[in-house]
């Protein structure tokens, strides 16, 4: 018997799949796998750790959050447990790692898993981008799945991704396949902010949390996944990354170290602005089909006015990451109860954005009009 509780059974890749075509990662590729795809997972040896202890015990639970920040390995992790359960590897395993040729995990990487089922977030042609919550008739699907018998003789696994997103109606509808689950099923909750989901979805799973990421891991995880960086970019983009790998990426492929450059020019020339330059960077983001690099300029500004009000908060000078080195000219000339007062401020003033649909270009000038103001 195997760790599952089942006969162990020859577990080698099919000579015939393996004369299929497949594409597997590369290190050195110029963008990371997507979650379904990843070989491995750097700085979360700790709760993969919990994880192989749960399944060498036999004490695997039926239902697991996995809770964390964006884009710090809850989701790499979540498809090597599923590929990992699903391929039946190992017994006494040291590792969630599986081979990418075995059939099971090339069928699961390519999505079309019998036994596997992932629920996201829908994409939104309108507005080009995924919804803002994962809908309650897709959590509806979920319970019927999980009944099924596994096509393979084995588990049935579910992950809902952004699960924190799920209005109350959805989580409610996901309460049936944790109060009463079937034999053999798990139900992997990826959460950003585990505090959204309700008492009763916590009460009944096994929460793991993941730490954010050292900056070394950032480095070297962008040296493989965005090897055009040059060693000194690497180091400010993981000064800005905030431990995740995920906004490390999307700064080095979204031109962030230059967005922050041209944020930097405003705070320099406190209590003057070259406003010719701030007009041309809000033209930019204005840009049809750059709402990317909008939503980029606002967590900068917003995380470099964070930084600069717990510095100033604390009587510590502004220094350390590149945002407070790029807000520092406004340290000594403003009184840290104003500096917090302009985060909220600026909070306020993109979250009104935001909800009233507004012009980016006024988005971005009227964060440095409140600069101005100081």
């Amino acid at each position: 018997m195997d760790l599952f509780g089942d006969p162990i059974q020859d577990s080698s890749p099919d000579p015939e799949d393996d004369q299929e075509k497949m594409v597997v990662p590369q290190a050195d590729s110029l963008a990371p796998p997507l979650a379904r795809e990843a070989r491995f997972c750097l700085g979360q040896d700790r709760a993969e750790r919990i994880l192989l202890e749960n399944l060498i015990s036999g004490r695997l639970p039926h239902g697991l959050i996995f809770s964390g920040p964006k884009g710090i390995g809850k989701a790499v992790t979540a498809f090597r447990l599923a590929k990992y359960i699903l391929s039946r590897a190992p017994s006494q395993p040291d590792t969630l790692d599986t081979d990418p040729l075995h059939p099971v995990v090339r069928r699961l990487t390519a999505g079309a898993h019998p036994d596997f089922m992932l629920v996201e977030r829908a994409y939104d042609p309108i507005k080009n981008k995924a919804k803002d919550s994962v809908s309650v008739s897709e959590i509806r699907k979920i319970p019927s799945f999980l009944r099924m018998t596994a096509s393979e003789g084995g588990w049935r696994i579910v992950i809902v991704d952004d699960a924190d997103t799920m209005n109350r109606n959805a989580q409610n509808a996901l309460l049936k396949s944790l109060e009463e689950p079937p034999p053999k099923a798990l139900l992997i909750l990826i959460a950003h902010r585990a505090g959204n989901l309700i008492p009763t979805i916590r009460s009944r799973t096994q929460t793991i949390n993941f730490p954010t990421l050292q900056d070394s891991v950032i480095k070297d995880l962008l040296s493989r996944f965005a090897p055009t960086l040059s060693p000194e970019d690497r180091n400010v983009v993981a000064g800005l990354a905030q431990g995740s790998m995920g906004r490390a990426l999307q700064l080095a492929e979204q031109g962030g170290i230059d967005l922050l450059a041209r944020i930097s020019e405003a705070p320099r020339g406190y209590p003057s602005y070259n406003w010719p330059a701030l007009h041309a960077l809000a033209d930019e983001m204005a840009r049809p089909g750059v709402d990317s690099g909008f939503l980029l300029f606002q967590n900068l500004f917003l995380q470099g006015l964070g930084e600069l009000a717990g510095e100033a908060a604390r009587g510590k000078s502004a220094q350390g990451s590149p945002l407070l080195e790029a807000f520092q000219p406004l340290f000594r000339k403003v009184a840290p109860s104003r500096i917090l007062e302009l985060h909220d401020k600026a909070a306020s003033h993109f979250e009104n954005v935001k909800t009233g649909n507004l012009d980016s270009r006024q988005a971005v000038l009227g964060a440095f009009f409140l600069l101005a103001d100081l």
